[in-house]
C-alpha cells in the first residue's frame, strides 16, 4: 500500500526519479523518487530491509540503478566522475571501520582529498577546513588521538568531521546518530541544522523516531524498498501511518513544539 503526500519542496539539488536496484536477486528498491532541495532536511525512516543504505548507495552514485535516474544540479550523476561527485556530495556511512595508522586529524583530512591533486598536496585552506570540522564536532583535543582507538561515539564524530571537512552542498548521513550518547545527538542535531542554515541539501537515515522529529523536514517513509509516503514532516509522521509502517503500537509523545512517538511495549 502506498500513501503519497504532496512535497512542497522547490528546484532539487538531487533528484531521483522512480529508482530501481537490486543486487543479484534481490530487489532493494522499486519506483523510489525524492528531490533534496537546499536548505532542507529529509528523513528516511522505515524498518530493518526497507532500503534505506541502499538509497544512499544509489544516490552517491555507488549503487548503479537497474531503473530510473539520478540527478545532480540536473545533470545525471552517472555521467559525472567520482572526483566530481565527492566535490559536491558528501557520506556518512552506516557501517563504520576505523582505520589503521590514521590519527584522528589524519582521517578527517581525507575529507579533503576531492580537491587535492595526485600528490594529495595540502594547502591552508584544507587545514583550516580541517580545524573548523574538529572544533564543531568537539575533537580538537583528540585530533592526535590514533582513529583506531576511539570509541564508537568518536569515529561517528569523526566521520561527520571528514564530512563536513568537504564542504559539500549535500550530505547524504546513514545513522549519524548511532552510538551517539544524549549530549552528543542533540549536539549532532544542532549540527545538521546549521548545515542547512547554511544551504545544504541534507538527506539522513534515522532509526529513532524522537531525533527524526528534530531534524526532519522533509520525511520519505520507506517499506520494502518502496516509497508509503513523502513530503513535509508534519504530513508523513503521522500516528496511523508510523503504526502501518512499523507494524507496532505506538504512543505520541509531546517534545516542545513537536508530537513524536515511542513504542508500547506488548508485554506486560
Amino acid at each position: 500500500m502506498t500513501r503519497s503526500v504532496k512535497s512542497t519542496s522547490t528546484w532539487p539539488s538531487l533528484e531521483a526519479r522512480s529508482l530501481g536496484a537490486s543486487v543479484g536477486r534481490r530487489r532493494l528498491l522499486s519506483g523510489v523518487s525524492l528531490a533534496l532541495t537546499p536548505g532542507r532536511i529529509t528523513v528516511v525512516l522505515g524498518p530493518n530491509g526497507a532500503g534505506k543504505s541502499s538509497l544512499i548507495r544509489v544516490l552517491s552514485g555507488l549503487l548503479p540503478p537497474d531503473e530510473g535516474e539520478v540527478c545532480l544540479d540536473g545533470q545525471p550523476i552517472s555521467t559525472l566522475s567520482r572526483r566530481a561527485i565527492a566535490q559536491r556530495i558528501a557520506v556518512v556511512p552506516q557501517q563504520i571501520e576505523a582505520p589503521e595508522g590514521l590519527s584522528v586529524r589524519e582521517l578527517v583530512l581525507t575529507g579533503r582529498a576531492p580537491y587535492q591533486n595526485a600528490l594529495l598536496c595540502q594547502s591552508p585552506t584544507d587545514h583550516a577546513a580541517v580545524d573548523n570540522a574538529l572544533h564543531r564536532c568537539a575533537l580538537s583535543a583528540l585530533a592526535d588521538h590514533p582513529a583506531d582507538r576511539l570509541s564508537g561515539g568518536e569515529l561517528r564524530r569523526a566521520l561527520i568531521a571528514r564530512a563536513l571537512a568537504q564542504q559539500t552542498s549535500l550530505l547524504l548521513l546513514d545513522e549519524p546518530a548511532a552510538h551517539l550518547d544524549l549530549r552528543h545527538v542533540l549536539e549532532l542535531v544542532k549540527l545538521v541544522r546549521e548545515e542547512a542554515h547554511r544551504g545544504a541539501a541534507i538527506l539522513a537515515v534515522i532509526h529513532d523516531l524522537p531525533t527524526a522529529t528534530l531534524l526532519a523536514d522533509d520525511v520519505l517513509l520507506l517499506a520494502g524498498g518502496r516509497t508509503e509516503a513523502w513530503g513535509p514532516a508534519r504530513e508523513v509522521l503521522r500516528h496511523d501511518l508510523l503504526e502501518h509502517v512499523f507494524g507496532v503500537e505506538l504512543a505520541p509523545v509531546q517534545l516542545r513544539n513537536h508530537t513524536t512517538f515511542l513504542p508500547v511495549p506488548s508485554f506486560s
